[in-house]
């Protein structure tokens, strides 16, 4: 029965219920990744209550629908773990619904780990900034010019203020390629101190492809 739901199987689950096969609540657990309501509606109608870890799921992978129906129908609310992997996996539409339904607060295990990363999508950095405590931290800049992502730094530097001139950020463009990030850098940044001194921009920039 377990093997069954993880497959997202209704009809083989169904088969092995009429005939005396009995699973456990890993069966919940299991089909939620699969993003089948029907079933876990179905499970749930037969005593496999699920874990948990079937909350989590259905957090991680930002089924709304089935959040919403575990909520309504168990009074069940992600622990703190799922919800701080909701943050990273860029799952918008969970966190506000969290947020307009007031359950952040009844989320237990200990506070959510607000924080800004380059997996977050712009809109999901606006949000985290205008409606949690997130802190700014180095580490957040330094990963967003890993994956060159100039937008997001250019909104942090609008809406934060922060200190992007540093010497691993800079270093970090370079080495993503990006020469929209690193130009503009140069342009708002172009202090000496601010470029790792045993680093040429220009041989850093040739080196990686980009044409001067």
């Amino acid at each position: 029965m377990n093997l069954a739901a993880g497959q997202g199987q209704l009809e083989v689950m169904q088969w092995l219920h009429s005939h005396g096969c009995k699973g456990t609540y890993e069966a919940t657990d299991n089909v939620v990744g699969k993003g089948r309501l029907d079933i876990v509606k179905w499970l749930y109608d037969r005593g496999y209550n699920g874990s948990s870890e079937a909350i989590a799921a259905a957090v991680i992978f930002g089924y709304l629908d089935m959040l919403q129906w575990f909520y309504e129908n168990t009074g069940k609310v992600p622990q703190v773990d799922a919800v701080s992997l909701a943050i990273e996996s860029n799952r918008l539409n969970v966190l506000r619904w969290l947020k307009d339904m007031d359950l952040l607060k009844k989320v237990r295990g200990g506070s959510i780990r607000w924080r800004f990363s380059s997996s977050q999508s712009l809109e999901t950095i606006a949000w985290i900034h205008l409606n949690t405590p997130a802190v700014y931290t180095s580490e957040a800049m330094e990963d967003f010019a890993s994956k060159g992502d100039l937008s997001a730094i250019k909104w942090m530097a609008l809406y934060r203020g922060e200190r992007l001139c540093t010497h691993k950020v800079i270093r970090n463009a370079i080495h993503s390629g990006s020469l929209s990030l690193v130009r503009w850098l140069l342009e708002h940044f172009i202090q000496a101190e601010c470029w790792p001194g045993p680093l040429s921009p220009r041989w850093s920039l040739r080196h990686r492809g980009v044409p001067s």
